[in-house]
């Protein structure tokens, strides 16, 4: 795998871009039913089913409406290496796509030395 452009946005649509979120938003709260679904086969909640990127994950008609936000600002995005976009890129070396997707999220976190005590 390079750090090159291998991995793209799954499509060219304004939805494939990357999300911002928080601690606290609407219908990202972790470990919480936020849509009071349940698996139909097994009848036990569905909690934090969602991966925040702009789609329909748990086909049951909603977007991204139970996902789980972290810290204080949290980043997520979808990419896959057998785009269009991907195949094509201009390397020394042709990419060969394996069909790999990468759900990606990001968040800061506060160490111990960045605290300060009064």
């Amino acid at each position: 795998m390079s750090s090159g452009g291998e991995w793209r946005p799954a499509t060219l649509d304004p939805v494939d871009k990357i999300y911002r979120a928080y601690d606290g938003i609407l219908n990202g709260a972790r470990y919480v039913n936020d849509d009071q679904d349940v698996d139909p086969i097994t009848g036990i909640a569905r909690i934090d089913e969602d991966f925040l990127d702009g789609r329909d994950n748990d086909l049951d008609g909603s977007i991204d409406e139970d996902f789980a936000a972290i810290g204080q600002q949290m980043f997520s995005c979808m990419m896959r290496d057998d785009t269009p976009q991907a195949i094509n890129t201009a390397f020394a070396e042709k990419h060969v796509p394996l069909g790999l997707e990468c759900q990606q999220m990001a968040w800061p976190t506060r160490s111990r030395a960045s605290r300060t005590s009064t």
